[in-house]
């Protein structure tokens, strides 16, 4: 699934082979964190267009989900948001924009305006 979010940058990790970036979005009084990673071409992005903690950018990203079963027996899911493209939209942004949700089970991003329901049992 390919989507995309506009948010600031809370945190952000480059190393030889990846890239950790960290949003905040906020829902309600409460602020999520969401991880993105990223490989070469997106260090190459960050590095070219001078993205920084506190920028805002436009991240497209699609979410990759696996089902695997761990040491002892039990189902897990993981979900990674892989970067596909980043774009610096401010520098030092002092604002929260869009906020999306991801369910932790399914890896599946909520649409639903109704959101509260789907975390009350988290």
């Amino acid at each position: 699934m390919k989507t995309q979010v506009q948010a600031k940058i809370y945190d952000l990790q480059i190393n030889e082979k990846f890239v950790d970036v960290v949003v905040k979005k906020k829902k309600g009084d409460n602020f999520f964190p969401i991880c993105f990673v990223g490989f070469s071409n997106t260090i190459e992005q960050i590095k070219e267009q001078g993205i920084e903690k506190t920028d805002k950018v436009k991240i497209g990203f699609t979410l990759k989900s696996k089902k695997y079963t761990d040491r002892n027996g039990v189902e897990r899911y993981s979900t990674s948001a892989i970067i596909d493209y980043i774009e610096l939209l401010e520098k030092n942004a002092s604002t929260q924009t869009e906020v999306i949700f991801v369910n932790a089970d399914t890896g599946e991003v909520i649409e639903d305006a109704n959101i509260s329901n789907n975390y009350s049992n988290s």
